[in-house]
C-alpha cells in the first residue's frame, strides 16, 4: 500500500496551558502550517474554571435515607442532578448565588456526608501517529522492545479498558470502525459523556490510544499494536472537545473494574498540583483492590509535578520520551513518576524518515473530526506513552502476572536513562517488554503451603456381632488443589485395620469401640478423626436398667422484691443388680408450675440432676412435678418403668 495514499498528518498538541486552557486535545494542522499552534489548539477559559460551574459531587453516609438527604439539600438550596449507580455519589446543582468552594465546605462539615468535592474538569493528553516501519517506538534502540516479546505472548484473554474520548470500534449511525481496528477484539463498554451504551469516538484521541494498545496486527495494512490480541473495553469519559468531569471519570473507573477489566488505561488528567478529591481516590482504590492494573499519563506541561490521577500511588505514572530516549520537552516529571515510554516529538526527525518523530496510529481526521474520514496520524504526548505501558501490562497479565507483579516487572527491568536507579525525570526508566516478560518468567513461585486434609470418619455407628459394618470416610477432603489423591487408614478399635474411603469390618464381641481414621494427602500431610461404634449381640439377652428414684427439691432466689422458685430432680438409674449405671441418657418433662423438658447423662453414681425453669412466687403454693419418659444406653436396655417426683413450695410442715 502506498503510504502517500493516506493522509499523513503531523499533530502537535498543547494541553493544559497554565492557568488558562482546557485542551481540545487533537486538532491537526498540516505539516506546513505557519500559524500559532497554541492558539489553534486551545480554548481560553477563565482561570478558575477547573470544575463544572454550579455543581458539586457529594457522597452521603451509608444508610442515610433519601428523605434525610432531601432535607439536607433543601436546607442548602441544592438539587440532585445525577446519582451514580456505581460509586453511590450524587451530583448536586447548587444555587446561583453560592460558589462551588463554599458549598463544598458546607457539605464537607455535615456529619452525614462522607465527602464533598467540586465536579472537576479533566482533559485528554493529546498526541500524533503511522505504518510499521515508521513505528520506531516498537523496535528501535529507544523503543519498548516489543518485537521479541511477541514470540511469547500477544496479550490473549486480557481486557484493557481505555478511558478516553471513545473508540472507533463499531459501525453505528454516523460512526465507522477504524480500518486498522477491524480485527481487534472489543467487549462492551459505556459512554458516560452521553449516557448511552455506544462509546464511539467523536474526537480521534481515544481511537489513537486504543490503536497503540491493540491495533489489528499482521493484517497487511497500517500499523501494529503492543498487545494486539487483547480485548479493548471502550469507556467514554471525555466528550468531543476532549474534556470530561470528575463524576464521569469516577463512574468510568468503577464500570471498568466491575465489568472485567484487567488494565485501566487513562491518557487524561488534571492540571499539575490540582487534587480532585476523595471520590477519585476511592475509585482508584476500588480498582486496585480488585486486582486491576492502573496506568495513567503524567501530563504535558513540561513541569516537575505529575498530574492526577497518575500522581496517585495506585497508578503507574507514565512520562514520555522521544526517538533518542531523551525526556520529551512537554513531558511532566517529578516525585510521582514511575516509568517512561515513547510519546514522540513531532518537532524532530532524528530517524530521517521524512516525518516528525511522533507515535503513529490509525484514527480519523483530528481537524475535521469526521468519524468516517480515517487516516494514519503522528501524535505526541504522554497520552501516547501511556498505552505502551498498558499494552505491556496486558502482555504480562496474559502470562499470569498480578497487578503488583506487573508494576514490579516493569520497574525492575526498565532501561535506566537518567541518574542510576530511580530519578525524578525518568522514574525507573524506559519500559522493556521483552525484559519484563523474562523477569516475570524467572520469578520462582513461592513454595505453596500444604494444608493437612480434613478427616471425617462419619458415624457414630451401631452394629451386631458378626455382621459387617460399612464405614464412610467420604466427608474427608483436601484443602489444596496441588494434592491429587488422599489415602485412608482405618483403626477399628479391636486391633483390626482397613483402608479406602468406605471399608467394611465385623466385630466378634459386644461393646463400644473407638474408631480412628487417618487421612493423608499426596505430600504426606495427615489428619485424624475418631468416632464410636456400639456392638450388640441379638442372641444375648440385654441387661436391663431401671429407675431407682426421682427426688425433687425446691429452691428459691431473690430478684429485688421478687421471689422466684425452681426445682431440681435427682434421677438415679441402676442395673438389675442395683448397681449404678453410668452413661444413661435420661429425658423427662416438668409439669404444673414449670413445663420445660430436660435431658442429661448419668454420672458414675448413676445420678443426673435436672433443673426446672423458675416460677415467680406470689403467695400461693407452687408445685413442681418431674416425670421421666425415656432412658437410653449403649449397652443396657430400659425396662420401661417410670417414676415421678414432686415438691410443693412452700413445703407443708
Amino acid at each position: 500500500m502506498d503510504l502517500h495514499n493516506w493522509k499523513l498528518t503531523v499533530l502537535t498538541v498543547c494541553l493544559l496551558i497554565t492557568g488558562m486552557v482546557i485542551p481540545a486535545s487533537a486538532f491537526a494542522p498540516s505539516v506546513d502550517a505557519q500559524y500559532n499552534i497554541y492558539e489553534e489548539l486551545t480554548i481560553e477559559i477563565p482561570e478558575n474554571d477547573l470544575y463544572v460551574p454550579g455543581e458539586i459531587i457529594v457522597k452521603f453516609a451509608p444508610g442515610l435515607s433519601e428523605e434525610k438527604i432531601a432535607n439536607i439539600n433543601v436546607r442548602n438550596g441544592a438539587k440532585v442532578k445525577y446519582t451514580s449507580q456505581h460509586a453511590g455519589f450524587k451530583v448536586l446543582k447548587i444555587p446561583e448565588n453560592r460558589n462551588v468552594e463554599k458549598m463544598t465546605e458546607i457539605y464537607s462539615k455535615n456529619p452525614n456526608v462522607e465527602y464533598a468535592v467540586p465536579n472537576a474538569i479533566m482533559t485528554a493528553f493529546a498526541v500524533n501517529d503511522e505504518y510499521y516501519n515508521f513505528q520506531w517506538n516498537l523496535y528501535s534502540n529507544y523503543s519498548i522492545n516489543v518485537e521479541p516479546a511477541w514470540a511469547e505472548t500477544t496479550g490473549n484473554d486480557v481486557v484493557v479498558a481505555v478511558l478516553d474520548t471513545g473508540v472507533a470500534y463499531e459501525d453505528y449511525r454516523q460512526y465507522k470502525v477504524a480500518p486498522d481496528l477491524a480485527s481487534t477484539q472489543f467487549i462492551a463498554g459505556y459512554d458516560f459523556a452521553n449516557n448511552d451504551k455506544h462509546p464511539n469516538d467523536d474526537h480521534s484521541h481515544g481511537t489513537h490510544v486504543a490503536g497503540t494498545i491493540a491495533q489489528s496486527t499482521n493484517n497487511g495494512i497500517g500499523v501494529a499494536g503492543v498487545a494486539y490480541d487483547c480485548s479493548i473495553m471502550p469507556v467514554k469519559v471525555l466528550d468531543k472537545s476532549g474534556s470530561g468531569t470528575l463524576s464521569e471519570l469516577v463512574d468510568g473507573i468503577y464500570f471498568a473494574t466491575d465489568n472485567g477489566a484487567d488494565v485501566i488505561s487513562m491518557s487524561l488528567g488534571y492540571p499539575p498540583e490540582y487534587y480532585p478529591g476523595k471520590a477519585l481516590d476511592d475509585a482508584l482504590d476500588h480498582a486496585d483492590i480488585n486486582g486491576v492494573t492502573i496506568v495513567a499519563a503524567a501530563g504535558n506541561d513540561a513541569t516537575g509535578v505529575v498530574s492526577y490521577p497518575a500522581a496517585y500511588e495506585k497508578c503507574i505514572a507514565v512520562g514520555a520520551t522521544g526517538y533518542n530516549g531523551q525526556l520529551a520537552p512537554y513531558s511532566n516529571y517529578g516525585d510521582a513518576i514511575d516509568v517512561v515510554a515513547p510519546g514522540g516529538n513531532t518537532g524532530q526527525d532524528l530517524n530521517s524518515d521524512g516525518y516528525g518523530d511522533g507515535i503513529l496510529q490509525n484514527t480519523f481526521n483530528p481537524t475535521t473530526k469526521d468519524p468516517k474520514d480515517f487516516g494514519y496520524y503522528f501524535f505526541q504526548g504522554t497520552s501516547m506513552a501511556t498505552p505502551h505501558v498498558s499494552g505491556v501490562a496486558a502482555l504480562l497479565i496474559s502470562q499470569g502476572a498480578s497487578n503488583d507483579e506487573v508494576r514490579t516487572a516493569l520497574e525492575s527491568t526498565a532501561k535506566d536513562l537518567g541518574t542510576t536507579g530511580w530519578d525524578s525525570r525518568y522514574g525507573y526508566g524506559l519500559i522493556d517488554a521483552k525484559a519484563a516478560l523474562e523477569y516475570y518468567d524467572s520469578i520462582t513461585p513461592p513454595t505453596p503451603i500444604n494444608n493437612p486434609p480434613v478427616a471425617d470418619t462419619g458415624g457414630p455407628y451401631d452394629g451386631v456381632v458378626g455382621t459387617a459394618i460399612t464405614f464412610d470416610g467420604s466427608g474427608s477432603s483436601d484443602l489444596d488443589e496441588d494434592a491429587t489423591s488422599l489415602s485412608y487408614d482405618w483403626y477399628f478399635g479391636d486391633g483390626s485395620t482397613g483402608s479406602g474411603i468406605t471399608p467394611t469390618h465385623a466385630y466378634n464381641s459386644i461393646g463400644s469401640y473407638t474408631v480412628i481414621l487417618n487421612v493423608t494427602d499426596s505430600e504426606g500431610a495427615t489428619n485424624e478423626s475418631t468416632t464410636v461404634v456400639s456392638i450388640t449381640d441379638p442372641n444375648t439377652p440385654v441387661e436391663q436398667m431401671s429407675m431407682k428414684s426421682v427426688a425433687v427439691t425446691d429452691f428459691t432466689r431473690q430478684a429485688g422484691k421478687n421471689t422466684f422458685v425452681y426445682a431440681e430432680a435427682v434421677v438415679t438409674i441402676v442395673d438389675e443388680n442395683q448397681y449404678p449405671v453410668e452413661g444413661a441418657t435420661v429425658s423427662g418433662q416438668w409439669s404444673d408450675s414449670a413445663t420445660d423438658t430436660d435431658t442429661g447423662i448419668t454420672d458414675t453414681s448413676g445420678e443426673i440432676t435436672l433443673t426446672s425453669d423458675a416460677a415467680k412466687y406470689k403467695g400461693k403454693p407452687l408445685t413442681f412435678i418431674f416425670t421421666v419418659n425415656d432412658v437410653t444406653h449403649a449397652v443396657y436396655e430400659w425396662d420401661g418403668s417410670t417414676l415421678t417426683g414432686s415438691v410443693t413450695h412452700p413445703q407443708q410442715e
